[in-house]
């Protein structure tokens, strides 16, 4: 069994700041990561290296003026790099709990992994923002360029990966997969995730030698370029279960390549057999509860994509980003509809009806 090693990150922490504890948590993940450093270069053969993270009363990670860059750490499948929020906040952004938020002036990108390293990493209900609006500025940089690291698998499940707004820049991404020539970006899964606010959710662009990579039931919207752009011919890129829009109207996708189905998009390019063709939705108040502001992106009744998912439990994906079971009909995107409850017609009558007199 693989030994854990938990590292604990809380802003609002007041002891001595070692990450030993919740009472000793460190302050911000950026200083937990460049202090544990040591402890991670290498990895034992059996050790999983956790960062748990909370928000006790609310406060905002900064993170630092500094990229979380992971390298040199020699990772597996059974021991791996793992950094996830411990506090409840359903898939709708809430100050009151863990957040990361890059500041506009700071010229960043939020985690990197690129070069020729391992990087096993597990991201886990997370809510992250990056409010510098600038152009190759990113939550997540997995672009390694020509290099060709001997593993590199990612799994991103549960996120929300905010932009700097409305005005985002068309080359800011949420997220940058990139090789180049034969590099492969080797093994991602991202899932159960809402993307929203940058230029592009998703820049993609791989190699010939790319292996696998996943993009299931997650939610893409509200940025100024395409939501998604992929570029990589192979089959081994697999996109379902999808919501991919750009804003109210406009382009929400590029799919030049790969496997993908079941989507749900307001740009009908290159759809495939089962998509859901949003092009004629007038408001995304049609699709989602709150989608202005910081957003409630539950799903309202009637939503075109209920019950137009497949059924992916197979590859991985259980409940939805708020931990939601999935329904015996999958829902597209990061929500699985639930109808709000409502008392049993009559069950209060009889009780109601009693008149005591004394």
């Amino acid at each position: 069994m693989a030994k854990t090693k938990t590292i604990y990150v809380d802003p609002d922490a007041s002891g001595s700041n070692d990450g030993t504890s919740w009472t000793d948590a460190y302050t911000g993940l950026n200083t937990a990561i460049s202090s544990s450093a040591a402890d991670i270069t290498p990895l034992g053969s059996d050790e999983i290296h956790q960062y748990l993270c909370r928000s006790s009363s609310g406060t905002a990670d900064s993170i630092g003026s500094t990229t979380m860059t992971f390298a040199g750490y020699s990772t597996t499948l059974t021991n791996y790099i793992s950094i996830s929020g411990v506090d409840s906040f359903d898939g709708v952004w809430d100050t009151s709990s863990y957040r990361m938020v890059r500041a506009s002036g700071t010229n960043a990108d939020i985690f990197r992994a690129n070069g020729t390293w391992d990087a096993v990493l597990k991201f886990q209900n997370l809510q992250i923002q990056c409010l510098r609006n600038a152009n190759f500025i990113t939550a997540f940089d997995f672009n390694h360029g020509t290099n060709t690291p001997n593993i590199f698998d990612v799994e991103i499940d549960r996120c929300i990966v905010r932009g700097p707004g409305a005005s985002a820049v068309s080359l800011s991404w949420g997220i940058d997969i990139r090789s180049i020539g034969d590099a492969p970006a080797c093994n991602m899964v991202i899932k159960n995730s809402l993307w929203y606010d940058w230029g592009r959710n998703v820049y993609e662009q791989g190699g010939t030698g790319q292996d696998s990579f996943e993009f299931f039931n997650n939610t893409c919207l509200r940025t100024t370029n395409e939501s998604i752009a992929n570029y990589t011919n192979t089959s081994s890129m697999k996109w379902y279960n999808n919501i991919i829009l750009s804003g109210d109207t406009g382009t929400g996708l590029r799919f030049n390549y790969g496997d993908h189905d079941y989507n749900a998009s307001n740009d009908t390019t290159n759809a495939s057999t089962n998509d859901v063709d949003l092009s004629s939705i007038s408001s995304l108040t049609e699709i989602f509860d709150t989608p202005t502001g910081d957003g409630d992106f539950n799903l309202v009744a009637n939503a075109p994509v209920i019950d137009e998912g497949t059924d992916l439990s197979s590859s991985g994906v259980t409940g939805d980003i708020a931990g939601t079971a999935r329904g015996a009909t999958w829902d597209i995107g990061c929500f699985e509809y639930v109808a709000a409850s409502t008392p049993e017609e009559g069950k209060y009558s009889d009780q109601a009806r009693v008149l005591y007199i004394s």
